[in-house]
């Protein structure tokens, strides 16, 4: 049988942080078999944003194996790494590596945050409502990727 819930989930995912899409939506006509005309909205997400989201869930339904989906508040932990442009001069990716520059442009931090949340949608927690406390940086590395701590704020069964 799973244990409730960890004192703590800590775990990476690697790869160049997506911050989420935004839905497009497409507007269609179909003629139906009785002649008349039907008009729907599909709402189409970026493949970009599901190949992040798919990865995220992947890392996260490892790093919770053999627990259950946390129930009541959580706090979420991002360290948001970013890789530096090859272009750049040694002397910039050193500034970058150092800390003496920070990552300001696209994606933005809290659209990573919001793909992040979703993507553990029903695998971390039951809702990301349930996310009463956040945390997050975001800097320049070699290795991009986004290092994720979520912790449970109440104890099993308490409300």
């Amino acid at each position: 049988m799973p244990k409730l819930s960890p004192d703590e989930i800590r775990f990476t995912v690697y790869g160049e942080p997506v911050g989420k899409g935004r839905h497009r939506s497409v507007t269609r006509k179909r003629r139906g078999a009785d002649g008349k005309m039907t008009t729907y909205i599909a709402h189409i997400t970026p493949e970009k944003t599901e190949a992040y989201e798919l990865r995220v869930k992947q890392a996260t339904q490892i790093a919770l194996s053999g627990f259950n989906a946390l129930s009541g508040p959580v706090m979420l932990e991002l360290g948001i790494y970013v890789g530096i442009a090859a272009s750049w001069p040694k002397k910039k990716r050193l500034m970058a590596l150092s800390g003496e520059m920070y990552p300001t442009k696209k994606p933005d931090s809290s659209n990573i945050l919001k793909a992040i949340e979703d993507a553990m949608n029903e695998v971390a927690y039951g809702d990301d409502a349930q996310i009463t406390d956040h945390y997050m940086k975001r800097r320049f590395s070699e290795v991009p990727r986004v290092e994720i701590i979520i912790t449970p704020l109440a104890k099993a069964g308490s409300s």
